[in-house]
């Protein structure tokens, strides 16, 4: 396996207000005996619309030469990361981005929107699992497109001792495979296709001592695949029967860290600093593992007892980090 590269880029000031910044990446990997070679044009452009606000927009294409590998059969986090072969080729992604940006009442501001579409995703074939041993994981996998677009807005600002930002996302991600391999050929979403994303972080500095920050995370739910009913096969074997791939989005993440750090100043510039940590303050449940059950049903016997029996289908969600406080202790010198 080897990999050449060459890049060449140039910067032009067209006038006070207008810069471009245009270059090619030349990209060769040699894998198996086979060679990929490529051209990766990238433009971006900054217009200047007063002292405080700007314009950006920027295009480019990328190869990529490893694929993140993902598995919506099981909601575990067992995503891989794999190579290229002689027989999986490289993502071709094209990108696209503008987006405003500013300074106002001392609020730094940008609005960004962006659309991504890429060919040679990789993804299981139906039916395919991480842990089958009698296939390699090429023979398990597909490749076809994927498209991600959105927008971005985000502010900060600092109020003497104190500063923070807060960053909201709206964004799809879907995949297509048209060889009909996955969800027979029709668009389906991705696994971190989370409609809605925030970020909000807060910092205080209380004297050259303490200081303290907060931030808060919420996103909606990836999604995962989940038989909707069961059946039992010729051979009489229990089957689930799918309609269609990631046909169940999970419950939303949240969750708010917090630190406090104490700052011991010494001798010669050295410094000790105390740091007590809270991931995920008010203990949310964030669903780890979704999996199907049944309830319990409690029912009275004639002679005064109890038995158990099955109820109707349910999900049943596994949280495995609940509130996780830390102390640590760190010397500079």
């Amino acid at each position: 396996m080897e990999e050449l590269s060459f890049y060449a880029e140039d910067e032009v000031n067209f006038n006070e207000r207008l810069k471009i910044n245009a270059g090619v990446h030349l990209s060769g990997f040699f894998v198996q005996g086979k060679p990929y070679l490529s051209a990766q044009p990238r433009v971006s452009a900054r217009y200047l619309l007063s002292d405080s606000w700007s314009l950006k927009a920027s295009y480019g294409k990328m190869n990529q030469y490893v694929h993140l590998l993902q598995s919506s059969y099981i909601s575990l986090p067992n995503d891989l990361w794999v190579p290229i072969t002689k027989n999986i080729k490289p993502m071709v992604s094209h990108q696209i981005s503008g987006g405003l940006f500013g300074r106002w009442h001392g609020f730094d501001l940008s609005l960004e929107g962006y659309y991504k579409s890429s060919k040679n995703q990789v993804e299981y074939k139906e039916g395919s699992f991480l842990l089958e041993s009698n296939l390699n994981w090429e023979q398990r996998v597909t490749q076809g497109l994927s498209k991600s677009y959105g927008m971005e807005v985000m502010a900060n600002k600092s109020f003497g001792n104190t500063s923070g930002w807060l960053g909201y996302t709206l964004s799809w991600s879907n995949r297509q495979f048209p060889n009909g391999e996955i969800n027979r050929g029709r668009v389906y979403p991705a696994k971190y296709d989370n409609r809605h994303k925030i970020n909000a972080v807060v910092m205080h500095k209380f004297n050259k001592k303490f200081d303290a920050s907060a931030s808060w995370i919420y996103s909606t739910g990836n999604w995962t695949t989940l038989g909707i009913q069961k059946y039992v096969d010729d051979k009489g074997m229990e089957q689930e029967y799918i309609d269609k791939r990631n046909n169940f989005k999970m419950p939303a993440y949240h969750r708010l860290d917090l630190s406090f750090n104490y700052y011991r100043h010494k001798k010669n510039g050295r410094m000790g600093i105390w740091n007590l940590s809270i991931y995920n303050a008010y203990s949310h449940h964030n669903s780890f593992l979704v999996m199907p059950s049944h309830e319990v049903i409690e029912e009275p016997t004639s002679y005064g007892g109890y038995v158990w029996k099955e109820g109707k289908p349910v999900l049943k969600s596994l949280c495995i980090f609940p509130i996780i406080p830390s102390f640590s202790y760190t010397y500079k010198f």
